[in-house]
């Protein structure tokens, strides 16, 4: 298959896409500014040097109110194997996420993501494989928008065939990676194997001493701000669509040299897909990094800190005027001070007279921010500030119970459609990692599951699905990452990144016990699920010692096996009851004995049940 970029190309259609998605970024520092809450630079010096900070609020306090937890949902895959999902839906949860941590923990990152979305339209993260603590897993890796190029002429990133990656070295990352490839090239040869390495060890040394200053695109606000020059190697990385399509690694080209390839590397991924994905927190069909809120709004917080500068200036004013001086008056004694007395000279023109200042301003600022800061508020969708009345000109923001309901339900709608582009963002990286995870690790691996996943894979075991003996007595497995595997899929939960408030949970469920006291419901409903629904009621109500009034559910298990044997208990006894009895003589508790019937019943053969009688009763 032919791919769009070669050794040839590389670095003109890098510069290409430099060149295009620099002029889509023209507007960020403003973006940033304004995201920051920090005063723009040419604030005249009479003016207090600062901001409003009505968006820099929204944005930081949105993302962690729309992701209060990590979502969930299943792993399926392209073939008709039923076991593969199942084991990449455990190392999901328990080898990915866990160790998706560079930097920062995995939610922070995520979070993060959100804000830079809301501030410039969309953040791009990578998902590389790596080695941590002996772990080899896949991350989560935010790009600064400085740093990603797309393919020119593409509207989103999606659409991309390929995409630029930049990153700043310092020598010593090129050490270790030359000290790293050394070894594992010194470690093949010991065993009689061949290691064939996918970096370029001479291109690696040569390019080691060239360390250049980052450009303006480059620097991040806080090296803006701070004055620090960033400096490193210039390492760029090109991702390109297709099953065994070439990324390439390398130090672009710099005063007339052409640019040095160090890696070449095939994409393993079965998908064919590239290991960047993209959050968008809203778009526009054009710019490939989405529609950023600041962009609507940056006008009207622009001018709210302009009229919040001027009011603090005025207001100054009106508190210590200017002072207009007639005729010769000693000036050093011209100031407000309690009981001051000022000598006028026996000039009877002389005088000092308080600069009369214009209040008009000052008295209507308040309804005049009032007023601007709906309207920001308007276009942000944010119905989260109750500062605001009704009285300031916009019949939309109030505070009697129907205005707070209506803000309420605006404020949902727009966390709600975030919360859906988040989701749909995180499924397009969990998909990434996990078929990263599996593409990139070789060998075979001995892996401890959990009872859950065990019992998941047993079942397949049952129904013939699955090889007698895939999961061995300990809940443990082996698998072969280097056979092929397919293209796996990942898809969320709806909703499950948004906890459920107390108050929400106690109405809902409130709301069920109600239905369901209707007489016909009543006799289909069993009794566990009533008092399941009340427990959780208990549990959220935030009563003292809930644990008092919760029910034991297991009670119900115990009498429904009890209530099964007393329906034969006048004739002879069955040959279950003679199970169950001979069962509870060897100190078998009821919960195993209910556990052991229902696997009979499905068709699990008897040294099994017996198995699994042993693991329950030694705690395993």
């Amino acid at each position: 298959m032919n791919h769009l970029i070669t050794e040839e190309n590389l670095w003109g259609k890098y510069q290409s896409a430099k060149d295009w998605t620099e002029k889509w970024s023209s507007h960020f520092d403003e973006y940033e500014r304004i995201a920051r809450n920090e005063a723009p630079s040419d604030v005249p010096k009479q003016y207090a040097n600062v901001s409003d900070g009505t968006t820099a609020a929204l944005i930081r306090k949105t993302p962690k109110r729309v992701i209060q937890q990590l979502p969930t949902g299943t792993v399926t895959s392209d073939d008709d194997n039923d076991w593969l999902p199942i084991v990449a839906e455990f190392i999901l949860l328990n080898k990915i996420l866990p160790y998706a941590n560079s930097g920062y923990d995995l939610i922070q990152k995520f979070w993060n993501t959100l804000e830079n979305g809301l501030t410039f339209g969309g953040q791009a993260v990578y998902t590389p494989f790596v080695e941590k603590n002996g772990e080899f897993t896949t991350d989560m890796v935010p790009i600064y928008y400085g740093d990603i190029f797309f393919q020119e002429g593409k509207q989103s990133l999606y659409s991309c065939d390929y995409v630029f990656m930049r990153s700043w070295w310092q020598p010593e990352t090129i050490d270790q990676i030359i000290q790293n490839e050394q070894e594992l090239a010194k470690s093949a040869k010991e065993s009689g194997e061949k290691y064939e390495s996918s970096w370029d060890i001479k291109a690696l040394k040569k390019i080691r001493d060239n360390v250049t200053t980052k450009d303006e695109q480059g620097k991040t606000a806080s090296e803006e701000a701070n004055d620090v020059t960033g400096s490193g190697i210039e390492i760029v990385a090109c991702f390109q669509k297709g099953i065994d399509a070439t990324f390439y690694v390398g130090n672009p080209a710099g005063e007339g040299k052409a640019g040095a390839i160090v890696r070449r590397k095939k994409n393993k991924d079965p998908r064919g897909i590239i290991p960047i994905d993209y959050f968008y927190a809203d778009v526009d069909g054009s710019n490939p990094f989405g529609r950023s809120i600041v962009e609507l709004v940056g006008g009207i917080q622009n001018m709210l800190d302009g009229d919040m500068r001027a009011y603090k200036f005025n207001r100054a004013l009106g508190l210590a005027p200017p002072l207009k001086v007639r005729g010769n008056v000693d000036t050093s004694q011209s100031f407000y001070e309690a009981d001051a007395l000022i000598e006028m000279g026996s000039d009877p023109n002389n005088d000092i007279e308080p600069l009369s200042v214009d209040t008009t301003a000052i008295r209507d600022y308040a309804s005049i921010y009032g007023l601007n800061k709906s309207q920001l508020l308007n276009l942000f969708n944010s119905g989260g500030d109750t500062s605001i009345g009704s009285e300031v000109g916009n019949p939309g923001w109030g505070k009697t119970p129907t205005a707070l309901k209506q803000q309420k339900e605006v404020m949902s709608t727009d966390d709600n459609y975030l919360r859906k582009n988040f989701e749909s963002f995180f499924e397009n990286w969990a998909e990434t990692a996990v078929n990263v995870y599996f593409a990139e690790r070789e060998g075979v691996e001995e892996l401890q599951l959990d009872q859950k996943t065990a019992d998941r894979l047993r079942k397949l075991e049952r129904e013939g699905k699955l090889e007698k003996g895939f999961v061995n007595d300990d809940n443990v497995i082996q698998i072969n990452y280097s056979s092929a595997t397919p293209a796996l899929h990942f898809r969320v939960d709806a909703s499950t990144s948004k906890l459920n408030g107390q108050a929400e949970q106690l109405e809902s469920l409130q709301l069920l016990l109600e239905i369901a006291g209707n007489p016909t419901l009543t006799q289909l409903i069993p009794t566990k699920n009533l008092a399941a629904a009340w427990n959780k009621i208990v549990t959220n109500s935030g009563v003292e010692d809930p644990e008092d009034l919760v029910i034991d559910l297991s009670d119900f298990d115990k009498q429904n096996l009890d209530n099964g044997m007393a329906e034969n208990a006048a004739g002879a006894m069955s040959e279950e009851q003679m199970i169950i009895e001979a069962l509870r003589e060897r100190g078998v508790p009821d919960e195993v004995i209910r556990r052991a019937l229902e696997a009979e019943k499905n068709g699990m053969p008897a040294e099994e049940i017996l198995k699994d009688i042993e693991r329950l009763m030694n705690g395993r």
